[in-house]
């Protein structure tokens, strides 16, 4: 009877982690190329953010803001109250010009500035020649952020953990 109640314990738990603790998500956009390809599968932590803030270099799943029922991808640059600056090939925040060696081909379509309100953050996608990001609709309301990403998984050839670049971002206060 006690390996009966260990199992059932033991699948309930994996039940619990695969459930909600993570889960997979499947890339079929260009928008985070290099970094990521597209037609990727991608593990996100749901519960990373229930404890802590999302922060600058994290790539982030979320609901798409112009349609909530699609969700895309796409990496934290700013946090409530950072101030973005961009120009057609650079990225400013709180004043410290990003040197983003994870960008391919630096491509903004127009130069402007916005000031990230509170609980919202600003996205853009590694790859910038899709410019469907902060730069079109604004700062991400922090309730669409479903978690980060973690993981490439698939296609096995590609496995890797989703660095956040903390060195790119470690000069901006």
């Amino acid at each position: 009877m006690r390996e009966i109640i260990e199992l059932i314990a033991i699948v309930l738990i994996l039940f619990v982690v695969i459930r909600y603790v993570v889960h997979s998500y499947y890339l079929q956009e260009a928008n985070m190329t290099p970094t990521i390809q597209n037609n990727s599968y991608v593990m996100v932590n749901h519960v990373s953010y229930l404890f802590s803030h999302p922060q600058r270099g994290d790539a982030v799943v979320y609901h798409y803001p112009l349609n909530i029922n699609q969700d895309s991808m796409a990496r934290v640059i700013g946090l409530p109250g950072d101030h973005i600056k961009i120009d057609n090939q650079h990225v400013w925040v709180n004043n410290v010009l990003l040197n983003e060696t994870y960008v391919k081909t630096s491509v903004n379509f127009e130069g402007r500035e916005w000031v990230v309100p509170a609980h919202a953050y600003f996205v853009l996608n590694d790859n910038r020649q899709v410019n469907d990001d902060s730069r079109n609709w604004g700062a991400l309301d922090q309730n669409y952020i479903i978690g980060k990403a973690v993981l490439v998984y698939w296609p096995s050839s590609d496995w890797h953990f989703i660095s956040n670049y903390s060195d790119v971002f470690k000069q901006v206060k």
